[in-house]
């Protein structure tokens, strides 16, 4: 995360930019789930956002709460969040 409203990813080898996706508050946790394929961003702006991280298209929006989410954790299997 960043605190410029982005989650920037790079390829691991070359280094280069492949995605960067905005949230509406500065992003305080990035989550990869185990197949790679997807990511989870939280933060100030107080929603969880599921991301597309070949494409960058946010997936779903989990919706707000009263507090800023500053962690992110899968459980085992990654069938909750």
């Amino acid at each position: 995360g960043h605190n410029d409203s982005t989650a920037k990813l790079r390829d691991a080898v070359s280094g280069k930019l492949r995605v960067v996706v905005t949230a509406e508050g500065y992003v305080d946790s990035v989550l990869f789930a185990a197949d790679g394929k997807t990511f989870f961003t939280a933060g100030r702006d107080k929603f969880v956002r599921q991301w597309d991280a070949v494409t960058g298209r946010e997936v779903q929006r989990f919706a707000g709460t009263a507090v800023e989410h500053n962690s992110l954790c899968l459980t085992d299997g990654g069938a909750r969040l």
